[in-house]
Formats: structure tokens, sequence, C-alpha cells
């Protein structure tokens, strides 16, 4: 029982620290001798409270001492969770090698099949941000085949399609990851761009609106949104309505009639939230500006 619930703070833990390493990640700072001053540093005796003095490392942003904590604790009592939590924390910091040799150590020491293919996923997502394409699908293929669920190893494989110009596979395997995590807004965003980019603007609002609360706050969801009502608002113009795209609009309550102000509003609003979450944002200011002209 006891291992249970540590096991549960661990992976509590994980989830925590890797929303703060994405908003640390890159402002690693050597904070020398003023940490050990302030605060000192773990005993050692118990690889637990050294897991949770990482992770406040962690939440305050000095990556380099969570590194250093996470290694010790990880030399102390190594479990996959402490070396996945060690292989983000070396990953913000550019740290890559240090990174996929953390992720390997994990996936290795992971008894649960489907903790081992999240350590590969991370693997493979590293792969894929240097360039390591081949490398990136053997590594995601083999955490799909560990967890055929796996969201992010479904991503992954969608990224690499992409990234081969290969978009009718990209959103296959987009779409399937939004399908295996519902809550996970990203696969949805992907998708719908890459459906927006073939003209598919239909397709791209109805996986939008499916997972409109979960975008509430995110830019990139807005704006395609408003390319997705932009383009069927001049699919609409020319007459180039499906079957489906006819029903989507009866949905938004755009009649024949009216059918060019409702579209135009809701992009006009779809791009005006895109702005106030990211201001700025290239493409939202330009789709107004598009907007105007029309």
């Amino acid at each position: 029982m006891m291992r249970e619930n540590r096991a549960r703070r661990l992976r509590a833990w994980i989830v925590a620290a890797a929303f703060a390493l994405v908003l640390w990640a890159g402002g690693a700072v050597d904070h020398g001798e003023t940490l050990a001053q302030g605060q000192g540093r773990s005993s050692g005796r118990d690889g637990l409270d050294g897991l949770e003095l990482a992770f406040r490392y962690v939440t305050v942003g000095w990556l380099d001492w969570a590194a250093v904590q996470l290694a010790e604790t990880a030399g102390m009592q190594p479990e996959s969770e402490t070396l996945v939590l060690l292989g983000m924390v070396q990953q913000a910091m550019g740290r890559s090698a240090a990174a996929l040799d953390a992720y390997r150590q994990g996936a290795e020491l992971a008894r649960d099949p489907r903790a081992r293919s999240a350590a590969l996923a991370l693997a493979g997502m590293l792969f894929i941000q240097e360039g390591r394409l081949s490398e990136a699908g053997d590594v995601l293929a083999r955490a799909l085949e560990l967890s055929p669920t796996s969201a992010q190893a479904m991503f992954g494989l969608g990224t690499i399609a992409e990234q081969r110009s290969l978009p009718d596979e990209a959103v296959r395997w987009y779409e399937e990851a939004a399908q295996a995590s519902p809550e996970w807004i990203q696969p949805v965003i992907r998708a719908s761009s890459l459906h927006n980019a073939a003209g598919r603007h239909g397709r791209a609002l109805k996986l939008l609106r499916r997972a409109e609360s979960l975008g509430t706050w995110n830019a990139e969801f807005h704006y395609q949104l408003a390319l997705g009502y932009e383009g069927l608002m001049r699919a609409a113009g020319e007459g180039r309505l499906d079957a489906d795209d006819a029903e989507l609009l009866k949905e938004l309550g755009a009649g024949p009639l009216a059918q060019d102000v409702r579209l135009r509003e809701l992009a006009l609003h779809a791009a005006d939230r895109a702005l106030q979450l990211q201001p700025g944002h290239r493409g939202a200011e330009e789709l107004l500006a598009r907007l105007s002209q029309t």
C-alpha cells in the first residue's frame, strides 16, 4: 500500500512538474550557493524527500538544482518516474543527450507497459525536435505497440507525417490522438490546421467545435476557428458547399440569406479572441485585414 501511494504521488508530481517546465523552459540559471544557503540540501535518507525538494526547485524555475537533486535521488533509489522527470528537466535545459539517456533508463525500469510507453513517447518527441525523424518513428512505433491507446505516440507519429509532407496520414494520427485523449487540445488544433489548409473547412470546424470547452484560452484554437469560418464563408459565396457544410451552417444559425453576415461575424469574433490571448498573432491580424477588404 505504501508503495502504491508513493507511486501515485510520483505520478502527480510529474504531471504538475510538466506544467511548471513549460513555464520555465529555457530559464535555467546557476544559482550557486544561494539555494544551498537558503534551503540546504536533501539528507538523502529518503528518496521521496529528495523528490519533493526537486519538485520545489522545478516550480520556481531552478532547473539546474532540480536536475542535480533528481540525479542523486535516482542514484539512491532508481525508479522510472524519477528518471522520466529528470529527463524532462534536462530537456527543458536543452541537454538533449542527457534527457534521452534518462528517458531510456526510465523506460527500462518501468514495469507497467504504459509507463514504458510514456517514457519512449517523450524520447520520440525529443528526436522529432532534433530532426531525427527515422529514430523518432521507430521509438514512437514501439511506444504505441506497448500502449495502443497512447495519444502521445499517435501525436508524435502525426508530427512526423506532417513534417514529411504527408498531410492525410498526419490528420489520421492527430484525429486518433484526439479520440484517445479527449481532454488534449493539441491534436485537435493540428488536425484542424491541416483540414483548413486543404480547404476542408467544414471538417475543421466540426473538430474544433466539439473541443470548444478545451480551447477557451488557446490563441491557436481560436485562429483555426476563424480560418474555418472564413473559408466556409467564401465557399458559400462561391456555391461550393457540400452536404456536411450545409448541415453545419444550419447548426451555426446561418440561413441562406444571412450566411455571409453570420460567418463573417463568427470569423471576426474568433480572430479577435486569438489576438486577445496572443497580441500580435500574425495570422489573426492578416485574417482581420482580409475580412476588412471584402
